[in-house]
């Protein structure tokens, strides 16, 4: 996903872990930059605050409806198995 999704360029010119974390600093960098937010049909957030004050950026990929999928215990084993793939993005 982290190749055809790219944040906005305001977000990345004011990124603070990109522009100024130090090289040397105790802590690396963040590895995780992006993550994936699924909503449920009719769902809606117009606000809400990140960890540590991280930047928040919406886009909206692709609206599908869902029936005739497959079950969801497949799905959430698939979710399972990603997920604990590191650097998954």
């Amino acid at each position: 996903m982290n190749s055809i999704v790219e944040s906005p360029q305001i977000v990345r010119r004011l990124s603070w872990v990109e522009n100024y974390w130090p090289d040397d600093a105790l802590l690396g960098k963040p590895k995780v930059t992006k993550y994936c937010l699924i909503c449920v049909k009719d769902s809606y957030t117009d606000f809400h605050i990140e960890c540590g004050g991280a930047s928040v950026w919406y886009h909206i990929l692709k609206v599908c409806h869902a029936s005739g999928r497959r079950p969801i215990t497949a799905r959430c084993s698939s979710l399972t198995k990603w997920t604990s793939v590191t650097n998954a993005l």
